[in-house]
């Protein structure tokens, strides 16, 4: 890999490219990035393929957003597409290129956790309501 990995994201995710020794271009969205990663490299060894560079953006809010932006740039200057997320003849230096011109807004902690325990009590309340009042 080209740069250390951060570790699991409690709030927000990255968005990454991932190019294999072939030449594939993987892009996608993790909130944990050094699992991804591993995992990617598992799978590619299979097809004796390594990850011969990698991309990951900084931390932030509506990465799900901009992994599907990346993916409209990527088609676009691909030969081919598998899967919605693999592609063949990208520039990878290029597409990382326009991914740094994404904007990264950092997580909203406070929203996260207000979202979350409103989720939460929710969940509560399904469990211990009694049925008529659901």
């Amino acid at each position: 890999m080209d740069q250390a990995l951060p570790g699991k994201a409690k709030h927000g995710g990255y968005i990454y490219i991932l190019r294999f020794s072939d030449g594939t271009i993987k892009v996608g969205s993790t909130a944990d990035p050094q699992r991804r990663a591993r995992s990617h490299q598992r799978h590619g060894q299979s097809f004796n393929l390594n990850i011969s560079e990698s991309w990951f953006s900084p931390l932030h809010d509506g990465y799900t957003k901009n992994e599907q932006h990346l993916i409209r740039i990527a088609k676009t200057s691909s030969f081919s597409c598998a899967g919605n997320e693999w592609f063949t003849g990208v520039n990878f230096q290029e597409l990382v290129g326009k991914a740094k011109g994404l904007l990264y807004p950092e997580p909203d902690v406070a929203l996260h956790e207000k979202n979350a325990a409103e989720g939460f009590a929710q969940l509560k309340y399904l469990a211990t309501a009694p049925l008529s009042e659901l």
